[in-house]
């Protein structure tokens, strides 16, 4: 349990994940009947990203910094989640201004819930779940258990009404980490076979890629899949001014798997990647990948 996120709140990886999440949600939403949001990796909630964590490592300038440089030119798909990030700016933040934090995307989902819809997070991390409920009490509906999310998860399933949606992005800090993730998912979706997920991964190594693949298309999914990818240039990441060299992220491409994503949502989920190529990249130009699974 080493890994924190607030080294990485806001990164380009966050801004994929979370604007396909929030695309998947208000889709779920065009329906009267609640849904219920699993998130079994929910990390601390709000990250300040002026904190000596996020300034270590600069990752947030490369991701939801952009969007912020970009604003009103923004392409229309980043319309929702870029809302919802502006509301959650503190008092007196205008437009144009330094974001002063970033929502993870548990409260991203707490802040779209309507009233009946439930949201369940899920986190591992003793200080990070502390926070969380914290963070979370602002909202009704929500539920925090700290524990292992992956059993959680599978307890939990199917929901009552059948309407999920679940995202999974663990920190891959473990070496089983891809074993854990394929089982838990495997499980699942045997419980729930129509429930969208949507599965983080970073893309450092093919193999693991294609094995979790391979496990799922055993399932013969009815709803079908996609896998969403981004990678950054290696120039990304502006230096400070005070400093003569800067750190380029050790992640350069993130992968999202959406299975089951909602009709209503595909043709905006397959946009999503080459919009978010036109904002991010900084100085170099950011590449994207769409694949239907």
């Amino acid at each position: 349990m080493n890994y924190r996120h607030a080294y990485h709140a806001g990164n380009f990886a966050d801004v994929l994940k979370h604007a396909a999440l929030v695309l998947c949600l208000r889709a779920y939403q065009q329906k009267p009947a609640p849904y219920c949001f699993i998130d079994t990796h929910a990390g601390a909630g709000q990250y300040n990203l002026a904190s000596v964590e996020a300034q270590k490592t600069l990752e947030y300038q490369a991701g939801i910094g952009a969007l912020a440089t970009a604003g009103a030119t923004l392409p229309a798909v980043l319309a929702p989640y870029w809302a919802l990030v502006q509301a959650a700016q503190p008092a007196g933040w205008q437009p144009g201004q330094v974001l002063g934090c970033y929502e993870g995307s548990g409260l991203l989902a707490a802040r779209l819930a309507r009233g009946d819809d439930r949201t369940v997070l899920c986190e591992l991390h003793p200080e990070d779940a502390t926070t969380l409920a914290q963070q979370a009490r602002r909202w009704r509906g929500v539920q925090v258990h700290m524990g292992d999310g992956y059993s959680h998860l599978i307890g939990a399933l199917p929901v009552p009404g059948g309407r999920a949606v679940v995202l999974i992005d663990p920190p891959f800090e473990q070496p089983t980490e891809w074993d854990s993730l394929s089982q838990a998912l495997t499980r699942s979706l045997r419980r729930a076979p129509h429930t969208t997920f949507l599965v983080w991964y970073p893309v450092k190594d093919e193999a693991p890629v294609a094995a979790l693949l391979a496990d799922l298309a055993a399932l013969e999914l009815g709803g079908g899949a996609l896998e969403l990818r981004l990678t950054l240039p290696p120039t990304a990441v502006k230096p400070r001014a005070h400093e003569a060299s800067h750190r380029t992220p050790t992640l350069r491409q993130t992968g999202l798997l959406l299975i089951n994503p909602p009709y209503s949502a595909w043709a905006d989920l397959v946009a999503l990647p080459q919009a978010l190529s036109t904002v991010l990249g900084g100085a170099g130009t950011a590449t994207w990948q769409v694949a239907a699974r």
